[in-house]
């Protein structure tokens, strides 16, 4: 399972656009045959993506 830790929001106001993507966004959540989890301490929620595989 994937942690995310929250950032001070001082420091977030100074975020290039790779540093918000690298941040907040969760690449690969819908990976085949896998099921993928992440925390997020910022709201407390856990995502999850599951993706089937063909058999």
């Amino acid at each position: 399972m994937d942690m995310r830790y929250p950032s001070h929001p001082d420091k977030v106001k100074n975020f290039s656009t790779e540093q918000l993507r690298a941040e907040f966004l969760i690449p690969e959540l819908f990976k085949p045959g896998e099921l993928t989890l992440t925390y997020s301490h910022i709201d407390r929620i856990v995502i999850g993506g599951a993706s089937p595989t063909n058999t």
